[in-house]
């Protein structure tokens, strides 16, 4: 059997509150979207990209994102050029990670398939091994 420990923690700031993190496929940086509320409001809050040292366990870089980007799941590509996330505004979300500039936004399909806008959420977010697609 495996005897898994807590190995240490980061606390956010005051204020922030973490929404998802997730490694960098090599597992040297940690990529956290934050909030300034605790849960979600529509419009959401501003949120924040915080890149993090895992092995010093300190914030390296804070950017904030466009106003109504809600991200509530998030991966990374497998090169780690790409944060891709989606959330509460039903949007998917583009982060280029080598220069921490928001890239992209997509607005989510309406599954009704009809031209009205949808005002649904996106939970999850999966990207094929190769990261040419994601889901």
């Amino acid at each position: 059997p495996v005897n898994l420990r807590v190995g240490g923690r980061l606390m956010a700031p005051a204020e922030v509150f973490p929404r998802v993190a997730v490694f960098a496929p090599d597992g040297r940086t940690l990529y956290s979207v934050a909030s300034s509320q605790q849960f979600g409001r529509i419009p959401p809050p501003p949120h924040t990209l915080q890149v993090i040292d895992p092995v010093q366990r300190r914030i390296t870089r804070s950017v904030t994102l466009p106003a109504n980007t809600e991200i509530l799941d998030a991966v990374v590509s497998p090169d780690g050029g790409l944060l891709v996330g989606v959330g509460q505004t039903n949007a998917i979300h583009m982060v280029d990670l080598a220069t921490l500039t928001y890239s992209a936004r997509i607005a989510g399909l309406n599954p009704l398939g009809d031209a009205q806008p949808y005002s649904g959420v996106m939970e999850r977010v999966l990207m094929s091994p190769r990261g040419d697609r994601f889901y």
